[in-house]
């Protein structure tokens, strides 16, 4: 299946599919809901992550 690149940055299908891999090894004891509607500034996302990050620490093995 084909995604609608006139709303994603140019990323082939071949490239797309190794980021969805590697994007499955990653877990996080948190989400984050980020609305789409509209532009989001970069900034007031990393600040959201950032909150979720310090207020859900992880164990990180010794």
């Amino acid at each position: 299946m084909m995604r609608d690149t006139s709303a994603h940055i140019p990323v082939s299908d071949h490239r797309l599919k190794k980021i969805n891999e590697r994007a499955l090894l990653v877990e996080l004891p948190w989400d984050l809901e980020i609305d789409n509607s509209e532009f989001q500034d970069e900034t007031a996302i990393v600040e959201s992550v950032k909150r979720k990050v310090i207020s859900n620490p992880v164990e990180r093995p010794q």
